[in-house]
């Protein structure tokens, strides 16, 4: 991934693209970017990272969403009851890396992931219930969100890499908790589901509840086969041979021709 080499002097950088660092992507980031999500779709930011939603009273009704472990569940709460009074329209969601959970206004969460609603129904707007093809087709990503989902996926296997060495095993625990805390909001929005095929045989299988979180176990699945490493050429690749350092056997052969023409200069 490439930046441009300086930001566009009238665009102010909000803290979520303080990440970025260097300012707006290069045309043709974006361009990769664009292709990627054209084949894959977007990562699901929001619904990985929203727990609870509370949507504005409808009449006597007001409706919530929770997030459970076999989906997204809606909640009808009489408001004419007492002890059930309507509560402020609101979004709990929690971080990308880290256990942190906060409450934000759900005109907040509309603005940011479904643009195209006014601003002035933006708290009152009937938002569709998450994972629904109704959600998709209003739903939208804003790039600094999608980089953040895609950082705090690289950073798990930053901190991976990291475990090689004891004394940034450490540094990297003491700052982040280690990669077995990093991984858990990845994979958070995941289900367990039973399979039944058709001779009676029961199967258990794992389902992300976004793309993001998909990812999240595929790398996990993949990793509890082989030992993640890294070749000089930069690739990560799988292995159980403790000895593997290259990812191919034509980067081996590159870099030992590399090698053999150092040493016979």
């Amino acid at each position: 991934m490439e930046y441009r080499e300086s930001p566009e002097p009238d665009r102010d950088l909000s803290p979520a693209d303080t990440g970025v660092l260097l300012g707006p992507l290069s045309a043709e980031s974006e361009r990769a970017i664009l292709n990627w999500c054209a084949s894959f779709g977007l990562l699901g930011v929001l619904p990985q990272r929203v727990l609870h939603v509370t949507f504005s009273p409808r009449g006597s009704i007001q409706t919530q969403y929770i997030r459970t472990g076999i989906g997204w569940v809606a909640c009808e709460r009489d408001i004419r009851n007492p002890d059930t009074r309507a509560q402020r329209p609101s979004v709990i969601v929690q971080a990308l890396v880290g256990a942190n959970i906060s409450v934000e206004p759900i005109s907040r969460t509309g603005a940011r992931f479904f643009p195209d609603v006014p601003t002035e129904f933006q708290e009152p707007f009937d938002y569709p219930q998450p994972l629904t093809d109704t959600f998709w087709k209003a739903y939208a990503e804003r790039l600094d969100d999608f980089l953040a989902g895609a950082r705090a996926l690289k950073q798990f296997l930053v901190g991976l890499r990291l475990r090689r060495s004891r004394k940034l095993r450490r540094v990297h625990a003491a700052f982040t908790g280690g990669p077995s805390v990093e991984i858990q909001p990845l994979i958070a929005p995941s289900g367990l589901g039973v399979r039944l095929s058709q001779n009676g045989k029961v199967s258990l299988s794992l389902a992300g509840g976004t793309l993001l979180a998909s990812l999240a176990l595929m790398l996990v699945e993949d990793l509890s086969s082989g030992a993640l490493l890294q070749c000089p050429c930069g690739q990560l690749f799988l292995s159980t041979a403790y000895q593997a350092r290259y990812c191919s056997s034509t980067c081996q052969w590159r870099f030992d021709q590399c090698y053999y023409r150092t040493r016979h200069k």
